[in-house]
């Protein structure tokens, strides 16, 4: 009986120790609880419920339920289900790219190069926790800057309220990551209590590096690869759409700072994440065999890839491309332009 503790790869990446410390919970419990809210499989309504958004969910619950070890599959329902079914959304298409102001940029860029000498590896069980693979000669490495991030987590607040129109708690700032030479971070999806309306803000990288472009799967069912400059900031709603650098990085290093938001009537203290359990359908140990037009899909930790194809997720062959620098005052998604202004009706408490 699969019980609430097979969690633990996923939760530990979570800041959730009153879960983590919760009685297990039996399936016909669970189960009970998926039935009384609602949710059926399979699901009549995806959020959000669109031609394109539906269709890559189908094929992605073909791939899980041929999963044959059984934590890996949990897992992928996990994700799936959080992502398609039971997490709202907040805007249009789930992303957007933009210019971090250029005093952001430069102070964070002397502070990556200052610090370069002095960095340590980051907590690689973490890491591979999340869906990062990396060679044991070159983890990735990380600069605390904690007084610094928390500042900017404040000062671009209202970036991140303007792009998703909600009022927003700021969650956390992480970094600064540095990746080095033949990293990847395979598809997933964030911390659902917190990590919410998010961005990746990239500070620098070395000369020798080659483009290592970020994919996100957007609201439209569409694959985006976005190769960012300095200073290129990407909003997304990271614990809704499957994101990653699935294919391995080519350089000395490359790094980036990572800012966390929730909205304001958000519930940060663990439900969400149990509302991702209460939503995998009852039949989640079936297994099926993949048509021939499906590639498999495998788990590594909470990460999803396909090895079968290249750079280890099969739609970035069809992937839309963005190219930075991002434009000055200017919101870029699928859906075109519009203008990012600081609005009168968004106070300014710095």
């Amino acid at each position: 009986m699969m019980e609430l503790s097979s969690l633990v790869p996923f939760l530990l990446l979570l800041p959730l120790p009153s879960l983590c410390n919760s009685p297990p919970m039996a399936e016909d419990e669970r189960v009970a609880h998926y039935i009384e809210r609602g949710y059926q499989w399979p699901p009549p309504q995806l959020r959000p419920e669109t031609p394109g958004w539906r269709k890559l969910f189908e094929r992605r619950y073909q791939q899980i339920a041929a999963i044959e070890n059984e934590d890996d599959k949990y897992n992928a329902w996990l994700v799936a289900m959080g992502s398609s079914v039971v997490s709202k959304n907040f805007t249009e298409t789930g992303w957007a790219m933009a210019r971090a102001p250029d005093a952001v940029v430069q102070q964070l860029k002397m502070t990556l190069h200052n610090g370069m000498a002095h960095a340590v590896p980051e907590n690689q069980d973490m890491c591979n926790k999340m869906g990062m693979r990396f060679s044991q000669e070159t983890p990735p490495m990380f600069i605390a800057n904690d007084e610094n991030n928390f500042r900017i987590l404040e000062e671009l607040k209202w970036m991140h309220e303007l792009w998703s129109g909600q009022e927003l708690v700021p969650a956390t700032a992480y970094g600064l990551r540095v990746y080095q030479n033949n990293s990847e971070l395979f598809m997933h999806v964030d911390n659902p209590n917190t990590h919410i309306i998010s961005s990746i803000l990239h500070i620098d990288h070395s000369a020798d590096s080659k483009p290592w472009p970020l994919v996100i799967e957007d609201f439209d069912g569409t694959t985006n690869e976005i190769s960012m400059t300095t200073g290129d900031l990407i909003f997304y709603e990271s614990s809704k759409l499957f994101h990653g650098r699935p294919r391995k990085f080519d350089g000395s290093w490359y790094s980036s700072l990572f800012l966390h938001y929730y909205p304001k009537n958000w519930d940060p203290s663990g439900t969400n994440i149990q509302e991702y359990v209460y939503g995998i359908p009852p039949t989640w140990r079936e297994l099926h065999t993949l048509s021939n037009d499906i590639e498999p899909a495998f788990m590594h930790y909470m990460g999803m890839h396909e090895p079968a194809c290249t750079d280890s997720w099969c739609r970035s062959v069809d992937a839309t491309q963005y190219k930075g620098p991002a434009k000055e005052g200017v919101l870029t998604s699928s859906k075109g332009e519009r203008e990012l202004k600081r609005s009168d009706m968004v106070e300014d408490e710095l």
